[in-house]
């Protein structure tokens, strides 16, 4: 593997972590919005 297709490669591997974590999160967000919500109720 030449050098700038490994950069290529190692960049969209983070970004693929970094998509996936941050769909994560706004799940974890958006459930616990939503318990919230349900106790001011």
């Amino acid at each position: 593997m030449k050098q700038p297709d490994f950069a290529k490669w190692y960049f969209y591997q983070l970004i693929k972590k970094y998509e996936g974590e941050q769909l994560y999160l706004n799940e974890l967000g958006y459930v616990y919005g939503n318990e919230e919500k349900q106790m001011k109720l």
